[in-house]
């Protein structure tokens, strides 16, 4: 994607792994900032920590306890090393100083199943991939990452609000084109899209996939996340030991 030509053609979906691709991987093909050029974000979204509906954790307050009062750490299910879900939980180990241990699974559904099956204490994962379980009465969401609760989970408090300060993830996904695009070309892009995520039944439809909200951006309120995230996710792999791939 990086290499390909600079003729507005051929776009990115990027998400926030994006990012946090940097933070983690000695060496990329490309540069993360560099190599492409931001035209609008799309979506943003928060992350649920879950636990089985039988588990003794009935808020975030009881889990974090429990992490640090284990002599064991707790485990924790997320869709794999590097994801959005992944950085997710190192942010809240490290804010809170619980002992937890990072399992990763091959996608959602493999983390999901996990702690259906009792394999690990808790998962973080997008509200969508959850949802379904949770009214089935089989999982139990004690927080959400971002610094809202989600509208189909009012209930459902944020980090913040269970007391851990300045707490806050959200995964975005977001259109990128090759480096070099004519400025005029992102224009118009970003106008494009812009129309299209003013259009209800588009916005229902992604609200409904992702569980977040639809958010147009200008091509440099983009670059200017994207090169946040890359610092902010840099900065958390050193600080609590992440291996880099």
């Amino acid at each position: 994607m990086a290499k390909s030509k600079a003729d507005g053609y051929t776009l990115l979906l990027a998400t926030g792994g994006h990012a946090i691709a940097a933070a983690l991987n000695e060496k990329l093909p490309y540069d993360t900032e560099k190599s492409f050029q931001p035209i609008s974000a799309v979506t943003a979204f928060s992350f649920l920590i879950v636990v089985q509906s039988a588990s003794p954790f009935q808020n975030l307050n009881d889990l974090i306890n429990a992490g640090r009062g284990k002599p064991s750490p707790l485990n924790y299910g997320t869709a794999g090393v590097g994801t959005g879900q992944h950085m997710t939980g190192a942010f809240l180990a490290q804010k809170t100083g619980i002992r937890a241990m990072h399992i990763p699974f091959r996608g959602d559904a493999g983390s999901i199943a996990a702690l259906l099956g009792g394999d690990v204490d808790f998962v973080l994962a997008p509200p969508t991939a959850v949802l379904p379980h949770i009214k089935a009465g089989k999982l139990r969401a004690i927080a959400i990452s971002g610094s809202n609760r989600w509208s189909s989970l009012p209930d459902v408090p944020t980090v913040a609000e269970q007391g851990i300060r300045d707490y806050e993830v959200r995964s975005w996904t977001a259109l990128l084109a090759p480096a070099g695009t004519p400025a005029p070309v992102i224009t118009r892009l970003n106008t494009a899209i812009r129309t299209a995520l003013s259009d209800p039944a588009i916005r229902q439809k992604l609200e409904e996939a992702t569980g977040g909200d639809v958010r147009a951006s200008t091509p440099k309120e983009l670059a200017d996340q994207i090169s946040n995230d890359v610092r902010r996710w840099t900065q958390l792999v050193k600080d609590a030991g992440i291996q880099k791939e």
